[in-house]
């Protein structure tokens, strides 16, 4: 559980800090990639919160795309 609960704080982490985001090498593929796997082994509280954060990612890269 903490395994997970680690992965996720460093995902939010580093999506409010691009400089700690490239210091972790944290990629919206890999960003995702965590949050899934959190999701379907955390805790209900703590996949509902990767729920939130990881559409709240695929959002922000879909504006982007539309945005150019």
């Amino acid at each position: 559980m903490y395994k997970h609960l680690d992965a996720f704080l460093l995902v939010s982490r580093c999506w409010n800090n691009h400089d700690l985001a490239v210091a972790h090498k944290m990629s919206v593929e890999r960003a995702i990639h965590i949050l899934r796997e959190v999701r379907r082994s955390g805790g209900k509280a703590l996949a509902r919160r990767a729920n939130v954060l990881l559409q709240e990612i695929v959002k922000k890269q879909a504006d982007m795309e539309l945005t150019g």
